[in-house]
């Protein structure tokens, strides 16, 4: 429908002239417009609207953004400190072995050195064939005056076996 013309359907055409006919059309076309909701192009209203709308959208970008990145460094500090945590753990772990370690060393030397002093006891024991603390034996021992750690006679060395080899024959040695 064409509204710029003057034919224009209304109840009575012959009471109103070619310009009213105009005025109405348009108050009519406004009315209708506004009704349904708009031209064919947007209004004001409308862009701003459209540009509010879009600055959220923008925004709530943004803002994912920054909450992605933030997580993303949470993430790494986290992974950072569990691998201090494991390496300070490593560390405490070895240092505990070595300790365990060497307490043992420790405690086998003590238990080797007792040994030792308890197999030469029994080895003096069967060597006088009576207790060596009679006053027989201490009085020999002021007599000759002995310390108490010289009263303990040396074990005898043990002289290694030669191994016997078969002779070999002589060989020039080469020039």
């Amino acid at each position: 429908m064409n509204m710029n013309t003057a034919n224009v359907h209304t109840p009575n055409k012959t009471l109103l002239s070619k310009s009213s006919h105009l005025f109405l059309a348009g108050l009519l076309m406004s009315s209708l417009l506004t009704a349904c909701g708009g031209s064919s192009g947007p209004s004001a209203e409308e862009l701003a609207s459209q540009a509010a709308k879009a600055a959220a959208a923008a925004q709530a970008a943004a803002d994912k953004v920054a909450a992605d990145k933030a997580a993303a460094d949470k993430a790494a500090a986290l992974a950072a400190q569990a691998a201090a945590e494991h390496d300070a753990a490593v560390i405490a772990a070895r240092k505990a072995v070595a300790e365990a370690v060497a307490s043992v060393a420790t405690e086998a030397k003590q238990q080797r050195h007792k040994l030792r002093v308890r197999s030469r006891v029994m080895w003096l024991c069967k060597r006088i064939s009576k207790p060596p603390l009679m006053k027989k034996w201490r009085h020999r021992w002021r007599k000759l005056r002995l310390t108490p750690r010289q009263r303990i006679p040396k074990l005898p060395k043990r002289r290694l076996k030669k191994h016997w080899r078969k002779p070999q024959a002589h060989k020039p040695k080469a020039r």
